[in-house]
């Protein structure tokens, strides 16, 4: 009976988990990692190859396994999101079991409590990253390998190894857990004098096991995009290499001394009882060389972070909640076990509450105003890819895997950049101007792409997205005066001249939308920002719909016109349901936003225009409905 009330308890945790996990799931996009992933996800689901045809530093299993939910549920962040959600309730499940077979159900229960409630879990098992696919397949892994301790059948070991081996594949730094298996077996073999011959044999199978894996793994990736190797193992291996072995060293001291300073009751409880238990306890053993291939991390030349840490997490959790069960059962040490599990989990779901809550600010209007000024086959390039996958505009390849390694490093120039921005549609580029940018602003050669920029890009506006300041660069307009449908020669105040217009269709339905496009272009700079207005008036004059903003939707203030150049200018004027059938004339001319003013609008004679407005030729006809 205690068994089960077990197990509806660790029912119970997942489902309060699942609904702590789902809380406010896609209201914080700004993640730059995942928004790259997300970017390379959509791109397989429409047919790229990764690595061939978009830059990214993760291995294609994650990649591809997140192009299949785009494939399924559509190019949304929901599904994607709670599919990671999932993982991770599976590894936590996985957890649970691993410590009810090997330890008993309050030690699984008190396990499971950490897991979940830890900051790091809940921050990548809600959110599309490889750490969320791997953490299953490290978990099973390991259960594997502890039940082999205990039962003895290789059969075991090498599924393991096999199992780990997959792991690695999804997110490479599940190696160091698969190095903690086998700094076991090894130490065991120089341990155990009595049987040295069957700790051999068991890390002969678990290395050759989980280097099969790997290696095959290894061929695949290499027949099928042989780019692999540099956008991955080198993307990740050659920052920082320049440094010292002392400022490599020091820096190794500082990451972990922070990632201990950062979780101190869990790390330091977890360590203490592994080091009173590493003679008694096979377990124990285990789980300590877990903890000690973190270590490896000294030796790291690139700049680190937690999450690099995260395969450590189930030897943490296992070795606190032994201990903490032990003080448990002490009568006399209960109290003691109870502080040291507050002391982990109260400040680990103050951290989780303050992650549930956080909500961006300005993404939809960044996002509307990117599907505003392009096309959906026109690419953006920009120091954010996610931004890409959620106005669902495509990204140049290099453009797709841009971070603040890729561009240290020189895997990203901006010679590069501006090669592609030659060769793709790009209609909009996007920089980060914040004190938080981190990617283009890190190029080697940024002045002379800036330079390059200015000469084929107009800079249009500098929008808030949340913490940071994007400035939008729109491509210059390639348009002659011979493309003009209308030629016309009016001038506006002083130096403002309309060169022509387009206007289609002529014949139009109610519901439907008359397309208009001004062909602008000014003398001499402008120290005012005009207001375009367009109306469509019908046969007694009465205004039907009318277009009034700025030029480029806002975009392209008239104070920002370079002299000389042809400025094209759309505008579209919407029929109303209930326009009555007849001829309409469209009506267009410009105001000072401030006063209403017009300006004053004159032909090329000098004659001034009644109204300050110029009504174009043809008229519309406005069709029965």
């Amino acid at each position: 009976m205690r068994k089960f009330r077990y197990e509806l308890l660790a029912l119970l945790l997942l489902f309060l988990a699942t609904l702590a996990y789902g809380y406010n799931l896609t209201a914080w996009r700004l993640d730059d990692d995942e928004g790259t992933y997300l970017y390379g996800a959509w791109q397989i689901s429409l047919g790229e190859v990764i690595y061939r045809d978009f830059l990214t530093c993760v291995l294609p299993p994650f990649q591809y396994a997140g192009a299949l939910g785009v494939r399924l549920f559509g190019p949304v962040l929901f599904p994607i999101r709670a599919f990671s959600v999932g993982l991770t309730l599976v590894s936590a499940a996985l957890l649970y079991t691993l410590a009810r077979w090997h330890y008993n159900g309050r030690v699984a229960l008190i396990a499971i409590l950490l897991y979940l409630t830890y900051p790091l879990i809940y921050h990548v098992g809600r959110l599309y990253l490889p750490e969320a696919y791997m953490m299953p397949l490290l978990m099973a892994g390991l259960l594997l390998f502890l039940e082999w301790s205990r039962r003895k059948h290789w059969p075991w070991l090498a599924a393991s190894a096999v199992v780990l081996g997959l792991a690695t594949a999804t997110r490479e730094f599940a190696a160091l857990g698969a190095l903690g298996c086998a700094l076991f077996l090894l130490a065991q073999s120089l341990g155990d004098p009595e049987h040295p011959g069957r700790w051999w044999r068991a890390l002969l199978i678990f290395a050759a096991s989980y280097l099969l894996v790997c290696g095959v793994a290894a061929l695949i990736l290499y027949r099928f995009t042989p780019q692999v190797v540099g956008a991955v193992l080198l993307h990740h291996l050659r920052p920082g290499s320049h440094r010292t072995w002392r400022r490599i060293l020091t820096k190794g001291v500082s990451f972990l001394y922070g990632y201990a300073y950062t979780y101190p009751a869990l790390t330091l409880g977890a360590l203490l009882w592994a080091i009173l238990r590493y003679r008694n306890d096979e377990r124990a053993r285990v789980w300590g060389w877990q903890l000690a291939t973190g270590l490896v991390y000294l030796f790291v030349s690139r700049d680190l972070t937690h999450r690099y840490l995260l395969y450590l997490l189930p030897a943490l959790v296992m070795l606190l909640a032994e201990e903490a069960d032990d003080l448990l059962q002490r009568r006399w040490l209960a109290l003691p076990g109870l502080a040291l599990l507050a002391l982990v989990v109260v400040p680990a779901l103050r951290e989780d509450w303050i992650t549930a809550r956080m909500r961006d600010a300005d993404t939809e209007a960044i996002v509307e105003y990117i599907q505003l000024h392009t096309e959906p086959q026109e690419y953006l390039l920009g120091d954010y890819p996610g931004l890409n996958f959620l106005a669902q505009r495509p990204s140049t390849p290099l453009g797709a895997g841009i971070s603040a390694v890729s561009t240290q490093t020189g895997e990203v120039t901006g010679h590069m950049l501006v090669e592609e921005l030659d060769r793709y549609p790009v209609q909009l580029v996007v920089l980060d101007i914040s004190g938080y940018s981190h990617h283009i602003k890190l190029l080697p050669d940024l002045d002379w792409f800036l330079g390059q920029l200015s000469e084929r890009f107009l800079r249009l506006n500098e929008l808030q997205w949340d913490k940071y300041r994007l400035a939008f660069y729109h491509r210059k307009p390639q348009v002659s005066l011979a493309e003009v449908p209308h030629p016309t020669h009016l001038r506006l105040g002083d130096s403002i001249l309309l060169l022509g217009y387009g206007l289609e269709p002529t014949e139009v339905s109610p519901r439907g939308v008359v397309h208009l496009t001004l062909y602008w272009r000014t003398e001499a700079p402008i120290t005012e920002d005009y207001t375009v207005f367009a109306h469509l008036l019908d046969g007694s004059g009465v205004l039907r719909s009318q277009a009034d903003s700025m030029p480029w939707h806002d975009a392209f203030r008239t104070s920002r016109w370079p002299p000389g150049m042809l400025i094209p200018d759309e505008y579209e004027l919407a029929v109303p349901k209930d326009a009555p059938p007849g001829e309409y004339r469209v009506a267009i001319g410009l105001y000072f936003w401030q006063t209403g003013e017009r300006l004053p609008l004159r032909t090329a004679h000098g004659d001034l225009l009644p109204d300050n407005r110029f009504f174009l030729e043809p008229s519309v006809m406005v069709l029965v409905n």
